[in-house]
This record gives C-alpha cells, sequence and structure tokens, in this order.
C-alpha cells in the first residue's frame, strides 16, 4: 500500500522548522511514520472483524506481518509503505477466484484504514511537528 500525504496550512510549520535549523523531510517523516503507523493499527482492527471460515484457525500472523516496508525521500517527495510480506496478503486484501470459478471477495481492511485515517494525517503530522519543535511549531 502507498500513502500520500497532503497538509494544508504547512508553511507556518515549515518557516519554524527552517528558522530551528531542523531539517524539515526529516520532521515530517517522523509525522508520517507516526500516522502511516495508525492506519497499520487500524487495519489491524478492521482484519479481525472478519470470522475465520469454518475450516480456518485464526493465527494472526497476517495481523501480525503488518508493517512499515520502505521509507523513502527524493527532495521534498517523502513516501512511507506499509503493507504485509505474506503471500496472501494481497488474496486476503482483494479477494481471489478459486480453480473452480467460485470469485471469493476482498476483505479489503488496509483500504478501509487508509479510508477511516485519512481525515487524521494531518493532526497526526503536525501533533508530530508540535512535539518536535520547540514553542509547539507556532
Amino acid at each position: 500500500m502507498r500513502l500520500e500525504l497532503k497538509t494544508i496550512g504547512f508553511d507556518v510549520a515549515k518557516e519554524t522548522v527552517q528558522r530551528l535549523g531542523l531539517e524539515i523531510p526529516k520532521v515530517c517523516m517522523t509525522g508520517l511514520v507516526e500516522a502511516v503507523n495508525a492506519v497499520i493499527e487500524q487495519a489491524k482492527s478492521n482484519l479481525y472483524e472478519y470470522p475465520p471460515a469454518a475450516r480456518y484457525k485464526r493465527t494472526g500472523r497476517l495481523g501480525a506481518s503488518l508493517e512499515i516496508l520502505t521509507q523513502t525521500q527524493a527532495g521534498h517527495l517523502l513516501v512511507v509503505e506499509a503493507g504485509s510480506l505474506l503471500e496472501y496478503a494481497f488474496y486476503q486484501e482483494y479477494g481471489w477466484t478459486t480453480r473452480a470459478g467460485t470469485s471469493v471477495p476482498g476483505k479489503f481492511y488496509f483500504t478501509m484504514a487508509m479510508e477511516q485515517k485519512r481525515y487524521e494525517f494531518p493532526d497526526l503530522l503536525m501533533a508530530k511537528v508540535k512535539a518536535i519543535v520547540p514553542g509547539g511549531g507556532r
């Protein structure tokens, strides 16, 4: 999963961070990682809302495998990719078709989590900036 974060009203915090000699990408990456971790926790919660099929035992392996996979910075572009490296994670998210042609719907647990948390991203980011920047980012 790839998350993009666009903030409004970031100019004031940006000026403060620059004035203090802090690196904007480093401060923002810290906030972005925190926001992505909130999405991961929501995805785990969403995942466990589905009861397992009768013949399967829930082990918690998929939920436990959800993590931040990469953090990349290219100029002012910050990218944090999160998800699972388990081979069946993709199929649990998006569904699949069996050999017999039966369609098994996806759970969309991660997609729903991104939607559920998207309005919290700016607040999580600014809270991290305020925690790092002396004077609360003003």
